[in-house]
């Protein structure tokens, strides 16, 4: 058999030969050559990463305090009207935030147990790491602990270790099989218990910013919970959900407008600038999580990972919407104009408008295109960012997806800015695969600054009184 020959031949273009060179070097980038390509080719800019903590520093509430501000709202004049208008335009709504939030204060007073540690525990880390708690404060935490640790002292005294277990078995040959000696299941906690424990839970939804007492209800209003919970409605097809998160999610949608209209009506003092007004004009890339038109206001290539309360989505037949003005926008008219119109359960022309912001579903769900769109433009501002500011996000419920982009970014500086150094160390560290317990410790214009692997720099500063251009070099 004949062997075949290879020929190769170099036509057109430019050859030059080098007649001293020494070494030839060709790279070859495989399924890596489009990025590695854009990177070469693309301006970096910093990128700037807004959390709930951005617009907490303008007055606005987390997503711990929500519940309890939207049943205040839901109360004022303007929130009754809201109220009143949403349910005409959707019929049949079944939810009432004051009955579920009533539901979950006898639910959890009559099922402590579960969430026992779990407060006793955030309330311990607030009493030794918030060095601003008023005696008050510390009083009502020590009260709270020291009630929960006596059920909890008494449910481990009640235990049967394994030594005891082991002892039971050999010496009487009996099988244990409990792990207590007392049945709690049994036990009820008397009526004077039982109002201490309401009152502290009605207490904690009309002082939604008591620092102590978040702890308390944060665990059972939930309202993201809440939102997904209903969402499902969309896959089961069970129209009493649907219209309870149509409901629910406007209801978030017009306090949120609300919010963002009396946050914007706040005069600035003499020489103050808040956070977003720092960032405008700044060259960067931004990526909000936040829904507030305050990101775009600042610059108007934002990419809204969640959603936004400017767009709203037609589930059903996939049409999206804009609206212009918010700041200006009159809620009630809104709904009785045109949402209700909108609106149409008939099978002959089913039509469901929903805010285009996405609950957090495990299974990330796409309910318009431009998620694609905001999607794929966040995961190339990531890879390409030399420096990423992240400001105001804690990643205690984080994103699997944009952690799983911001991991595979290995190069970029990241500056993480918190006033909770302690807990968003921990957590963003566990996301980057960091060991959480070696870092260097500095204090930088009087700000504690942390950091690791010489890449990683965590800065304690509370965002409402920040000043970027004195907490380092960012941007």
């Amino acid at each position: 058999m004949e062997e075949e020959k290879s020929t190769y031949k170099i036509d057109g273009g430019n050859n030059q030969i080098a007649p001293n060179a020494t070494k030839m070097e060709q790279n070859f980038f495989g399924d890596q050559f489009v990025p590695e390509s854009l990177r070469a080719n693309q301006k970096t800019l910093p990128l700037v990463v807004l959390g709930a903590g951005a617009d907490a520093s303008l007055g606005l509430p987390t997503s711990a305090s929500l519940m309890p501000r939207i049943v205040e709202y839901l109360e004022t004049e303007e929130g009754k009207e809201v109220d009143t208008t949403l349910r005409k335009a959707i019929g049949n709504v079944r939810f009432h935030f004051d009955k579920f939030v009533n539901n979950a204060i006898d639910r959890l007073a009559k099922d402590l147990d579960k969430e026992l540690s779990h407060i006793c525990r955030s309330i311990t880390d607030e009493l030794n790491n918030n060095e601003s708690l008023t005696e008050e404060h510390r009083k009502l935490g020590n009260l709270i602990c020291r009630i929960f640790r006596k059920i909890l002292d008494l449910k481990s005294g009640a235990a049967i270790d394994a030594e005891t277990e082991e002892l039971i078995e050999e010496v009487l040959g009996t099988k244990v099989k409990d792990d207590s000696i007392i049945d709690f299941n049994h036990i009820n906690y008397t009526d004077t218990f039982k109002e201490i424990i309401v009152q502290l839970l009605q207490r904690s939804i009309y002082e939604a910013e008591n620092p102590i007492l978040r702890h308390v209800y944060r665990n059972i209003l939930d309202i993201e919970q809440l939102l997904s919970g209903h969402f499902y409605g969309f896959y089961t097809g069970q129209i009493g959900y649907i219209r309870d998160y149509l409901y629910i999610s406007w209801i978030l949608w017009a306090y949120l407008v609300h919010e963002e209209q009396v946050a914007s009506e706040v005069p600035l003092l003499e020489g103050q600038s808040n956070l977003y007004a720092q960032l405008k004009g700044k060259e960067c890339q931004i990526v909000t999580f936040n829904y507030t038109t305050f990101a775009h206001q600042s610059l108007e290539t934002a990419l809204y990972f969640h959603g936004s309360l400017t767009e709203y989505v037609d589930v059903e037949n996939k049409n999206e919407f804009h609206l212009e003005d918010l700041l200006h926008i009159d809620l009630v008219s809104f709904f009785k104009d045109q949402l209700a119109s909108e609106i149409s359960f008939d099978p002959e022309r089913k039509s469901i408008p929903i805010p285009s912001f996405l609950p957090p579903l495990k299974l990330q769900t796409v309910i318009s295109k431009n998620y694609i769109d905001v999607w794929y433009q966040t995961k190339q501002a990531i890879l390409h960012a030399s420096k990423i500011v992240v400001l105001g996000c804690s990643f205690t419920t984080p994103d699997s997806f944009f952690c799983d982009i911001l991991r595979e970014n290995r190069d970029a500086k990241i500056v993480v800015i918190d006033k909770n150094i302690e807990a968003v160390a921990s957590n963003v560290c566990r996301i980057l695969q960091l060991p959480s317990n070696r870092y260097t410790k500095q204090l930088v214009d009087g700000h504690e600054r942390r950091t690791y692997n010489n890449r990683v720099t965590f800065v304690q500063a509370d965002l409402a009184e920040v000043d970027l251009s004195q907490v380092g070099s960012l941007l």
